[in-house]
């Protein structure tokens, strides 16, 4: 068992995912750009770590949960992690590190959506209504999403979702995710959508954004209410404070 994990990046995602790794005993060291974000974990026993270089350090492997490549970029590129040589250790072993990560990420994430102290809900309760009123005006909703297609599902039925949702699609269903805009086209394909004119992209980062402007969506709309922040939308067509704003812009033959 590893003596000591790392976490960076604590924020939608990050918080429960870091939260998990507390309670079934791991001595857990974090850090987050904004360090205000980490009093949550301070207070279940978590290491508050000022720099990278201090965490990596003190740490067997070190998990990052961040918004975007840009944020990727730049913690990864940070001199930190180049004066320690923590670049040159990952080449060398990162098939493990990818393995141990991968396991660890599904099942922090199974156990924040599903476990027993989850609380995780709709960040909007009029969601399923939204939907209902969409698809009675003729608009077809598809979810995508990075998780895979198993997860996926399970999400979809543990928010009783099924009725409102025509179809879905994970990275996994094609060659790249996002921004790549691969899943969006496969999605018309096979709704026998012609015009990607008459599709809009909803979501709640940058790449979602950049998703929806690569497929050349007939409207990208960033929505307030996730992980993404004002910055991080500046390519949008529309920001809306709540998904359940937009349908005064979504019209017969948009495709959600």
């Amino acid at each position: 068992m590893l003596k000591s994990i790392g976490f960076i990046g604590i924020g939608l995602m990050g918080l429960p995912m870091a939260k998990n790794l507390i309670k079934k005993g791991y001595d857990l060291k974090v850090y987050n750009r904004t360090e205000l974000k980490t009093e949550p974990l301070k207070k279940l026993g978590a290491k508050v770590c000022k720099t990278i270089k201090d965490l990596v350090l003190e740490c067997d492997v070190v998990i990052t949960m961040l918004t975007d490549d840009f944020a990727v970029d730049e913690v990864m590129k940070n001199s930190d992690f180049i004066e320690i040589g923590a670049l040159a250790g990952y080449e060398m072993y990162k098939d493990d590190v990818k393995n141990y990560c991968y396991d660890e990420f599904h099942v922090c994430l199974s156990d924040a959506y599903f476990g027993a102290h989850s609380n995780i809900s709709l960040i909007d309760p009029e969601l399923p209504n939204f939907f209902q009123r969409l698809q009675f005006n003729g608009v077809k909703i598809a979810l995508n999403t990075g998780y895979e297609r198993n997860f996926q599902r399970k999400i979809i039925n543990h928010f009783n979702m099924n009725d409102y949702v025509d179809d879905f699609i994970s990275s996994g269903d094609v060659r790249m995710g996002r921004p790549y805009p691969y899943m969006i086209h496969r999605i018309m394909e096979r709704n026998n959508i012609i015009s990607v004119k008459h599709v809009a992209k909803v979501g709640d980062t940058r790449n979602d954004v950049l998703e929806g402007k690569n497929a050349g969506c007939g409207i990208t709309i960033a929505v307030q209410t996730g992980a993404g922040s004002t910055r991080d939308f500046l390519e949008a067509d529309m920001i809306v404070d709540k998904i359940t704003n937009i349908d005064m812009v979504v019209d017969d033959g948009f495709f959600l």
